[in-house]
């Protein structure tokens, strides 16, 4: 589907943002995990990563998971991002890019 307007981009964005909202509160409710909303996203806004080169290797390390970051990436059955993670040795495994090498998420 594709929007040219700007309250029409607005829009969809806004359903898609309640949806996975909806999503999120399904996924907490079946395993019985109660989880404010506006707590989550405060949590989830402290989680930081950065890259670091030392002896001609590059690795990504992220800051601890703060209040209800755990629960919520196991709730969604997502596993939290590595503390640190060595991207020079991580790029390829087998010939493919690990789901969770994603550095512009972080």
């Amino acid at each position: 589907m594709y929007h040219w307007k700007d309250n029409r981009v607005r829009g969809y964005i806004m359903v898609c943002f309640l949806a996975l909202e909806s999503a999120l509160q399904r996924k907490f409710k079946e395993k019985d995990i109660f989880i404010e909303y506006t707590y989550l996203l405060r949590d989830l806004q402290q989680l930081r990563a950065v890259e670091l080169t030392l002896a001609d290797e590059k690795y990504l390390c992220r800051t601890e998971l703060a209040g209800s970051d755990y629960q919520s990436f196991k709730a969604i059955g997502i596993r939290p991002p590595l503390q640190i993670l060595n991207l020079t040795e991580s790029k390829t495994v087998n010939n493919k890019t690990p789901d969770y090498y994603i550095p512009t998420l972080f």
